[in-house]
């Protein structure tokens, strides 16, 4: 069988455990979608652990970076691969179900980050930086 038809299942995800947890509830109670970050934490969390310069700049960006099979919960990166898994795999089961990665979003340099380590090395960047004292 192609890998691009079967698809990924949620317990292979590089995600926490937690976040595979989520996934897994919203997906069981019949949700259209779930919204997540890649480490599992909040854009809140990050905000109280900045300076208040650095915390203005700090907003979330939500992107659709999958979608799920409702009847087996394999991911998949494109929704038409999603589409050909169902005419395949789960014959009797349609509609999707959404994963949105809410990344740490820098307003100044407009640069998306996956993980509040990765903004946090993003502030240090002169780039970052320089815009900030303009």
């Amino acid at each position: 069988m192609d890998p691009a038809v079967i698809g990924t299942p949620i317990s292979l995800l590089q995600i926490p455990e937690s976040v595979k947890d989520q996934i897994g509830r919203d997906l069981a109670a019949g949700s259209s979608s779930t919204t997540f970050t890649q480490d599992g934490l909040s854009v809140d969390s990050l905000k109280t652990e900045l300076s208040h310069d650095d915390s203005t700049s700090v907003e979330a960006n939500d992107v659709q970076v999958g979608w799920a099979c409702p009847g087996c919960s394999n991911v998949f990166q494109r929704e038409s691969m999603l589409m050909a898994h169902q005419k395949a795999v789960c014959t009797s089961i349609n509609g999707s179900f959404g994963l949105i990665q809410t990344h740490y979003r820098c307003s100044l340099c407009e640069c998306d980050c996956g993980s509040q380590r990765d903004f946090k090395t993003h502030l240090t960047t002169s780039d970052h930086l320089k815009k900030r004292s303009d």
